[in-house]
């Protein structure tokens, strides 16, 4: 059996950001796979479905990681009351009337943010662990453009590092488009404008291009901000912010 000393280091540490953009509240923690007890639902006030019980332990983890993460950023946000964010059709996170928000979970980090849906149309964040050559060779055609093909593979030596950045920008731009666009779509729908891998180590823009007409506000043409951030352990954020109007 588990003692309450020891189910206190499930979550290793939380930290707290708003990223430098107002109204946006992100939490992010550290979290060990190897202390999860099924007490510990309980015990953070997670409520956890069925389809997780029954799932592998990595899987029970990675939940409860990252929905305690959403708790912490809605309280910041403002909402006193207990909300358990569920999962939707397509396994997106169920968010209380008025807020967008998105979950990420990678190794032993996960992380939540949320933001008034007046102010932001979509939020979306990604940690990816960084992805080795012979992976990114197997997923390039399906992930990268021609273009930023021809650009990770000028890279050489930074090639991992670059695939994984725009690989991170696409998803964390799905989780936020998802919302508005209602359905799946493929990573050829943004293409990455070139940005340097020391903006990357600094958590500074990198700017994209939305290649399909997805919906009211997401159309054709339109460039959109990326916020990139090389982290300790291999691994990158990634964050997109959609603004309303």
């Amino acid at each position: 059996m588990k003692s309450s000393d020891d189910a206190q280091q499930f979550i290793r540490k939380i930290t707290s950001s708003d990223f430098g953009i107002t109204g946006l509240h992100a939490v992010l923690c550290e979290f060990d796979e190897n202390q999860l007890d099924d007490s510990d639902f309980e015990r953070l006030s997670v409520y956890q479905p069925d389809n997780i019980k029954r799932a592998v332990r990595k899987r029970r983890a990675d939940y409860l990681a990252g929905r305690c993460c959403a708790a912490s950023a809605l309280q910041a946000f403002g909402r006193s009351d207990s909300y358990d964010v569920l999962s939707g059709p397509s396994r997106e996170p169920l968010w209380p009337d008025g807020v967008a928000g998105s979950i990420t979970h990678s190794g032993q980090l996960a992380a939540a943010i949320v933001g008034s849906n007046t102010k932001f149309s979509g939020l979306g964040i990604d940690i990816e662990r960084v992805v080795k050559h012979s992976v990114a060779k197997q997923l390039s055609q399906r992930v990268l453009t021609p273009t930023e093909a021809e650009w990770v593979n000028q890279s050489h030596t930074e090639s991992e590092l670059l695939f994984t950045s725009i690989f991170g920008i696409k998803e964390a731009f799905f989780k936020a488009a998802f919302p508005c666009v209602g359905r799946y779509f493929g990573f050829s729908a943004i293409s990455v404008d070139s940005f340097t891998l020391e903006q990357c180590g600094r958590g500074e823009q990198a700017r994209f291009r939305v290649n399909q007409d997805l919906a009211t506000g997401l159309k054709k043409g339109q460039m959109l901000d990326a916020q990139v951030e090389r982290l300790p352990n291999d691994q990158i954020r990634a964050l997109v912010v959609i603004q309303n109007g």
